[in-house]
């Protein structure tokens, strides 16, 4: 399995592994891209050019790099002379350790006080999903793709994607904890009114997370007014469980589309949705439960 790798100019995490680990390291790469995380490695070198000069070219330009430890990339000659560079040119290196190993003293002396993180740990152990934000939690805001806020400026209306909360009342079964959602919300320029077009709440007990991925604006040809215009949104949603559960973590990406952008109530449709990853067929009946759940939530925003 292999990703695009990011080409653009705005700061980027260079992954350092050994290719013997590639299907496991390619999953976290994956996982990570779904955030927006800008990543490049090495799948993202051409037939015919140069291999050492267009590692040293994408080393020395990325913002930090991500070291994949394990028993086979201790022992990679070309992973030693990657961290090596990187070292030289004053890039920081976060250590993510994939499997319980012993470092020498060479490399422990590479790393210093880097701040690494290990798979074994017990918030992360056997969770994919939690080992992605703990990874999230610890690089640069800066190698994560930033859309503008609003995502959208219209001649009247502006949209903006906010996460929305509310605490659950004393009484009930998650009596004090915060409940989560996301919301699409449309402010006039002009008037200064808003309006949610529309909010999709997460179920009790899971924990949601959104990575707006890219936005996009299409010329309808059958419009020729200034509602002629529909943006298409790209939004992966992750769902992660708060407590020890048989139900599993889950990533939903959607394609939203957003029409009449500058009415009083632009319409919000879902054009496209689907989940990510392989589940035991009781585990998919539940996620296909949650799949209604968020298509139903479309319809009644209509």
């Amino acid at each position: 399995m292999s990703q695009k790798v990011y080409q653009g100019s705005d700061p980027y995490v260079f992954v350092s592994y050994s290719h013997k680990d590639k299907e496991r390291v390619c999953e976290i790469i994956s996982d990570l891209m779904l955030c927006a995380c800008n990543i490049w490695y090495d799948t993202g070198i051409h037939s015919g050019e140069d291999w050492n000069n267009e590692i040293a070219l994408h080393l020395f330009n990325a913002e930090c790099v991500i070291f994949m430890v394990t028993a086979n990339s201790i022992e990679s000659e070309y992973v030693k002379d990657e961290l090596n560079f990187a070292k030289s040119k004053q890039k920081k290196i976060y250590p993510i350790f994939l499997e319980n190993v012993t470092l020498s003293l060479s490399l422990e002396l590479l790393l210093g006080r880097a701040q690494a993180i290990s798979c074994s740990d017990s918030d992360v152990l056997d969770n994919r999903f939690k080992l992605r934000e703990k990874i999230k939690n610890n690089l640069p805001n800066t190698v994560f793709q930033t859309l503008s806020d609003p995502f959208y400026a219209g001649e009247n209306n502006h949209f903006y994607l906010e996460n929305t909360s509310y605490i659950f009342p004393e009484g009930t079964y998650f009596a004090g904890e915060e409940h989560n959602s996301f919301a699409i919300r449309a402010a006039n320029s002009t008037t200064g009114e808003e309006a949610v077009i529309y909010r999709f709440q997460a179920r009790p007990a899971y924990d949601m997370t959104y990575s707006l991925n890219s936005v996009s604006v299409f010329d309808d040809p059958y419009f020729c007014d200034q509602d002629s215009k529909v943006i298409f949104m790209s939004l992966v949603l992750g769902f992660s469980g708060r407590y020890p559960t048989s139900w599993p973590d889950f990533d939903v990406v959607l394609t939203i589309a957003v029409s009449r952008i500058e009415s009083k109530m632009p319409r919000v449709t879902l054009v496209d949705y689907k989940y990510l990853g392989c589940f035991t067929e009781r585990e998919s009946a539940f996620i296909h439960g949650v799949m209604d759940e968020i298509e139903q939530s479309f319809t009644k925003s209509k």
